[in-house]
């Protein structure tokens, strides 16, 4: 399963493009590039600082 991410309520993936500031060597700002998974909510392109993505993630069950 590909990561993906919840911004504003909606499920995204990154498009594999990210940006940061010209001499901004540690990242500390970054921007990602994301788009919805789902054609429900549209189809559109916007660049998101990283910091407001959440990551998707399952916690596994524990066995009894």
């Amino acid at each position: 399963m590909d990561k993906t991410f919840i911004f504003e309520g909606i499920e995204v993936k990154t498009t594999g493009r990210f940006a940061r500031k010209s001499g901004d060597v540690d990242s500390k700002f970054l921007l990602c590039e994301i788009t919805p998974i789902s054609d429900e909510h549209g189809t559109w392109i916007k660049w998101v600082p990283a910091k407001e993505l959440f990551e998707v993630f399952e916690i596994p069950k524990e066995r009894p």
